[in-house]
């Protein structure tokens, strides 16, 4: 199997950043641009996402297994590098630190999306009735061949009601062209054997970024990660909701670089 497409820009401590879950690299791009006059700046597609190969049908995908297709992308790095990662790439970031001990020299997490977390530690609570029922309804839809409409729903929740209707045409027919990939993805997130014990033992300084306008799953799951983690820092931005990184960079993408620099590479700037 081939391996993931990669970018790299600039010079100085790695940093490897990864997307959410249907987007690309090209997420990052307005971050690259900001960050790579003192960062080496690498970014990847996640495996069936942008220029990288789908993962074969015989393999059973996990979250473990991403982070397999994902070596080059850490050998690339290096001995020591830094972890971006938002929602699903945010899940995917949490367990290459586990993976990756040693080499990760910070972690900035954008309400990552590992829900096995919120899972079997509030088991009862709305806000896993509440991805519990978005993630199967979704899976159904794309599981029957209604695609469209599995996207819809998909689009509506993460960003707002009505973002579908409202998204250009050429990346809605991307977004339908990955819906057969849902169920599968929904699967590595909810039924990953990471447990909050593991997540205590990432000491190393993170930053955890929350929008006020996101759903009470992620904000749950965020609030969960931000008492775990030993070391954890926390900035809740105002009025934007999940999916900030692409709709608002300007208010997410300052945050990351502060935090680079004052606590990750040059605790004295």
């Amino acid at each position: 199997m081939l391996g993931p497409h990669i970018r790299e820009a600039g010079t100085g401590p790695a940093v490897i950043c990864i997307h959410a879950g249907y987007a690309t690299s090209a997420q990052w791009r307005s971050l690259t641009e900001r960050l790579a006059n003192q960062f080496r700046i690498i970014t990847c597609d996640m495996s069936g996402s942008g220029k990288s190969p789908t993962f074969p049908r015989a393999v059973e995908y996990t979250l473990d297994e991403e982070i397999t297709f994902l070596s080059q992308v850490f050998d690339v790095a290096g001995d020591s590098f830094h972890l971006v990662g938002h929602s699903f790439g945010g899940a995917v970031a949490l367990k290459a630190a586990l993976r990756h001990r040693g080499r990760v020299q910070s972690l900035t997490l954008i309400e990552p999306t590992l829900f096995a977390l919120l899972i079997s530690s509030a088991p009862g609570s709305d806000a896993t009735r509440e991805i519990l029922t978005h993630t199967e309804s979704v899976s159904q839809l794309a599981d029957i061949g209604r695609f469209e409409a599995a996207a819809q729903q998909f689009v509506d929740y993460w960003f707002q009601p009505g973002a579908w209707a409202e998204t250009r045409e050429d990346v809605r027919a991307d977004i339908r062209n990955r819906m057969n990939l849902v169920r599968q993805r929904w699967d590595a997130l909810l039924l990953d054997p990471i447990r909050i014990a593991d997540v205590a033992t990432i000491d190393v300084p993170a930053l955890c970024i929350t929008m006020q306008d996101s759903r009470d799953s992620t904000r749950e799951l965020s609030q969960l990660l931000i008492r775990s983690l030993p070391r954890a820092r926390t900035v809740e931005i105002k009025g934007v909701g999940h999916m900030a990184p692409l709709t608002d960079p300007d208010q997410v993408n300052p945050l990351i670089h502060k935090f680079l620099l004052d606590i990750a590479c040059f605790p004295g700037h």
